[in-house]
C-alpha cells in the first residue's frame, strides 16, 4: 500500500515548511512505514522553478492498509496537520508497474496485473539531476508542462520534489490506463522529451510508478463559514467573484445538488450515494447545454 498527501496551508505556513526536517525522527519510528519521503511543491501545476510555500506533500509506503489508515486518521502527525493545515487530500495507491531508482533503492512492489483496468490512474516521476546539466533541464520544462496540461484524460497533475532545482518529481491523476498510454506513447512531444532525457543525460538518477488509485479523500480542516468553491478550488469568501452579466444571476438557471456526508466510529468519512447525486448534476447541466470539466 503506497499513500501520498498533500497539505494546502492559508497560514502557519512557516510552520510547514519547518515540517520538512522535524517530522522526519517522528516518521522513522512510524509502525508500518517501509519508505517515505517529505516533500515540497512547485507553484502552478506542473515543474516549477518557483516552490508553493502553500503547498506541501508527504509519499510513504506501507507494510499493508491498516497501518496507513491508522497514521492518517490517528497519528500525532495527523493531529498536527489538522490543527494546522487547510485542507488535506489523500490518494491510496496500489502499484502496479514501477522502474528505476529511489535513494538507491525502488520501494514500490509491482502487482502488473491485479487491478481495476477502468479506474483512475496515478503516475509518479522522480529524478535526481546532474548539475551540469540543470539550466538545459529547466529550459525545456515549459515544453513538458504544456504537453500534459494538454494531455487528454489527465486530471490533475502537481510538481513535487525533495530539494529545489534537483530532485524533482510530479504526481499526477489520470482517468484511466489508455490515457496514459496515449499520452506516453501517442505524443510527438512527450516522446521527444524522453528520448531527449536519455541522449543527453540529464538525469544522476530516475524512476517511473504507475499505480491505480484505490481510494481518495479530500478533508476540509478549516471551518468552511467562510469558504467557498469555484472553478476546482476551495477559496475564501471575498474571492468568490463572479461577472455581473452571470446568466443565473440575471435568469435562475442553474443545478445543483445536496450530498450528505457522516462519519464514522473509525473517523472515516462515509458519502451517502456519491455516484447518484453526481450523475444526477452532471445529467441536470447536460440538460440546460452546460460544459463541466468533471466527470466520475
Amino acid at each position: 500500500m503506497t499513500t501520498i498527501s498533500f497539505f494546502k496551508y492559508e497560514k502557519n505556513k512557516f510552520w510547514a515548511f519547518t515540517q520538512m526536517s522535524r517530522s522526519f525522527d517522528s516518521l522513522s519510528k512510524t509502525n508500518g512505514l517501509s519508505f517515505f519521503k517529505l516533500l515540497g511543491t512547485g507553484s502552478g501545476t506542473g515543474f516549477s522553478l518557483y516552490p508553493d510555500f502553500s503547498t506541501y506533500a508527504i509519499l510513504c509506503v506501507w507494510e499493508n492498509e491498516s497501518n496507513a489508515k491508522d497514521f492518517i486518521n490517528h497519528s500525532n502527525h495527523s493531529k498536527l496537520i489538522s490543527e494546522k493545515a487547510f485542507s488535506r487530500e489523500d490518494f491510496f495507491l496500489n502499484p502496479i508497474k514501477s522502474h528505476g531508482l529511489w535513494d538507491g533503492v525502488n520501494p514500490f512492489t509491482d502487482t502488473k496485473d491485479q487491478f481495476n483496468k477502468e479506474g483512475k490512474i496515478g503516475i509518479i516521476t522522480r529524478a535526481t539531476l546532474n548539475k551540469n546539466k540543470l539550466f538545459e533541464f529547466w529550459k525545456s520544462v515549459p515544453q513538458a508542462s504544456l504537453a500534459i496540461q494538454n494531455a487528454k484524460g489527465v486530471q490533475w497533475f502537481k510538481g513535487i520534489g525533495e530539494w529545489p532545482f534537483i530532485q524533482q518529481a510530479t504526481f499526477s491523476v489520470w482517468d484511466s490506463l489508455d490515457s496514459v498510454k496515449n499520452f506516453a506513447y501517442g505524443t510527438s512531444v512527450h516522446s521527444k522529451i524522453v528520448i531527449k532525457t536519455r541522449k543527453r543525460n540529464w538525469y544522476k538518477e530516475d524512476l517511473f510508478a504507475r499505480f491505480e488509485i484505490l481510494n481518495s479523500q479530500l478533508i476540509i480542516l478549516t471551518p468552511m463559514s467562510n469558504t467557498y468553491w469555484l472553478d476546482g478550488e476551495y477559496i475564501k469568501k471575498e474571492q468568490s467573484n463572479i461577472s455581473a452579466l452571470t446568466h443565473t444571476l440575471h435568469y435562475g438557471l442553474g443545478a445543483f445538488e445536496g450530498v450528505r456526508c457522516y462519519c464514522s466510529d473509525e473517523g472515516e468519512v462515509n458519502i451517502f450515494r456519491l455516484q447518484d447525486h453526481t450523475k444526477r448534476l452532471l445529467e441536470s447541466v447536460k440538460i440546460l447545454g452546460i460544459e463541466v470539466g468533471y466527470s466520475f
